[in-house]
């Protein structure tokens, strides 16, 4: 399994956000799982250079370099039988992609579409609130993007912003 720094900036990632914040113990408790789960996932017989973490307790991420191997259809829809079948282990939604996540310091928000609508229009979050954009493909992406302001995120065609 790579660890985040040995991914090369152009490797795939998949961010599977959580539907509540995962508890200490049951994060130690998935990474053996994941650490198995990557040493393990293969694409068309071939082992893939793969990670797999837990971040901030809300994001379960997966991620293959792909100039070593690039991730199959079948390998992917491995990964998400995977994730699919942790979801059920634990009771938690990994698949639930109207739940939104605003930075407010160093907690995250969850907060879901009709949610997120009324706070901006309260005034709660404005254009220059930081969202977490779960949707970026590259570890690149992840580094520039997975938070940024709402004015420049998907997520403020959900507020007319």
């Amino acid at each position: 399994m790579l660890s985040y720094a040995q991914l090369p900036d152009q490797a795939r990632l998949w961010i599977y956000p959580a539907s509540r914040e995962l508890t200490e113990r049951e994060v130690a408790d998935l990474r053996p799982s994941l650490e198995a789960f990557a040493k393990a996932w293969t694409s068309h017989r071939r082992e893939l250079l793969a990670y797999a973490d837990v971040w901030e307790r809300r994001f379960l991420v997966l991620g293959v370099d792909e100039a070593a191997a690039a991730a199959s259809g079948c390998s992917i829809d491995a990964s998400v039988r995977f994730v699919r079948d942790l979801g059920e282990r634990l009771d938690v939604d990994f698949f639930d992609r109207m739940l939104f996540f605003v930075r407010r310091g160093d907690r995250l928000e969850p907060h879901y579409r009709d949610a997120f609508a009324e706070a901006y229009a309260s005034g709660d979050i404005d254009d220059g609130t930081t969202v977490i954009d779960p949707l970026v493909a590259t570890k690149a992406a992840a580094i520039t993007g997975f938070e940024k302001r709402l004015a420049d995120s998907w997520h403020a065609r959900f507020v007319g912003a």
